[in-house]
């Protein structure tokens, strides 16, 4: 072999060793100020992309309106805001600086930052799509010798084309030996459709001692749509049939049962660095009782003042037009609580 064939031939060599060194290289990230930083994606979701580095104790935490330019190793599971999902390597956009290009197996597509609504590894674990949050408080108003216990929990699953979610939140109030009480809880399934269209079913149970109200149990089922899904926002809309079993307190036992219109809305803001906003609302039209209508409102704000812990700040309103008897035709709670999710 001449000078020149072996010249040639280090290239490939050297070449091929250079693009495989590329290849099982670690992730890299960009931000707008500059800043280089290798290592792995772990997750973008609700405007925040969480990348492990080897020469860093805890992830970086970085908001996604402040990344440039990422370039992958392997593969990962992309959801745009349109409801599709893509599973390929990431790169930057080429001319479009405001771009990202996904890499798949049989295509190339680009889409803008903003577009792009949640990052997960392809092969992500157990633990990456099970959700779990406890929080705790506690109220005292001296003047009126009023305290308050508060206990929320939520846990949940995410799946590739579902996800289902619970809740159990129970509020007790005494003023000196006098208790009151309020608990709720639900389970909501949700399965994706097209075109950010998805089914769900719900079941929700209430106790209220304020309404005279000993079990509340609904069971919900209808379709919604994603009306707004970003980077920083949701917004969705959804519609269905309820069916409605209630038994109340008091010396009547009074227990009802009735089928309902369900029309509600919730939105979640999370483009605001720690803190994060959940509101819903719902309405239930009766369909068998005349001029009965019960409503749902709730709002949560949550800041996470250090990794994983949170204070969050809660009002829930439950509204009945036509309660029985002289029971109150509303119940609400505010509440401070502080803590944990994963």
């Amino acid at each position: 072999m001449n000078f020149t064939h072996r010249y040639h031939a280090t290239l490939i060599l050297l070449s091929g060793c250079w693009t495989l060194g590329l290849a099982q290289g670690p992730d890299s990230l960009l931000t707008k100020s500059g800043e280089l930083i290798t290592g792995e994606i772990q997750s973008m979701n609700r405007a925040v992309l969480v990348f492990e580095t080897s020469y860093s104790d805890a992830d970086f935490q970085i908001d996604w309106e402040e990344v440039e330019r990422i370039t992958t190793r392997g593969n990962y599971k992309i959801y745009d805001t349109e409801g599709k999902q893509f599973i390929g390597r990431l790169g930057p956009g080429g001319d479009c600086t405001d771009c990202l290009t996904i890499y798949t197996a049989t295509d190339t597509i680009a889409r803008k930052f903003p577009d792009i609504v949640v990052i997960t590894e392809a092969r992500d674990s157990f633990r990456d799509r099970l959700k779990l949050g406890i929080h705790l408080g506690y109220n005292y108003t001296k003047a009126s010798r009023t305290q308050q216990f508060t206990s929320r929990s939520s846990a949940g699953f995410v799946g590739n084309k579902w996800d289902i979610a619970s809740a159990l939140n129970a509020y007790n109030t005494r003023l000196d030996s006098t208790s009151t009480k309020r608990t709720d809880a639900n389970i909501n399934l949700r399965v994706s459709m097209r075109n950010n269209w998805y089914g769900f079913g719900n079941v929700d149970w209430l106790s209220s001692d304020e309404q005279q109200l000993d079990l509340r149990t609904t069971a919900s089922t209808g379709v919604g749509n994603f009306v707004v899904r970003n980077a920083d926002t949701y917004l969705y809309l959804f519609g269905g049939l309820t069916f409605n079993n209630e038994d109340f307190l008091g010396d009547e036992g009074v227990e009802s049962q009735s089928f309902e219109c369900l029309i509600g809305g919730q939105l979640e803001l999370f483009g605001f660095s720690d803190i994060s906003l959940n509101s819903k609302l719902y309405a239930y039209p009766s369909l068998t009782e005349k001029q009965r209508i019960r409503t749902m409102f709730s709002l949560d704000l949550k800041w996470e003042f250090i990794s994983d812990f949170e204070l969050m700040a809660g009002f829930s309103l439950n509204y009945d037009s036509k309660p029985p008897g002289d029971t109150e035709k509303s119940d609400y709670v505010l509440s401070l609580t502080l803590g944990w999710s994963l």
